[in-house]
């Protein structure tokens, strides 16, 4: 499904009923400061939830790959975990 690229301005200018919407640039402003704040406050919620999840996985130790107590599982958990790392680097 394609469509067509949309401007700020084209957006703003009718409802989703295609009718036009008298809307000044002042009200364009003011909603456009909220939706910085909005994605500014969204940016720093993920940002404290990937430092947690980074503190949640030092504090969990690891065993080492040529102990003796390390299973299988073990192991591919923790290759697992570093693939998904490496995706979000």
């Amino acid at each position: 499904m394609e469509t067509e690229p949309t401007t700020l301005s084209e957006f703003a200018d009718s409802t989703a009923d295609g009718d036009d919407v008298d809307v000044t640039p002042e009200q364009n402003a003011t909603d456009i400061q909220n939706l910085i704040g909005l994605v500014g406050t969204l940016t720093d919620k993920v940002g404290q939830l990937a430092e947690d999840l980074e503190q949640q996985k030092t504090d969990q130790p690891q065993p080492a790959e040529d102990s003796e107590q390390a299973t299988a599982g073990d192991m591919m958990n923790r290759e697992a975990n570093t693939t998904t790392e490496r995706m979000f680097q």
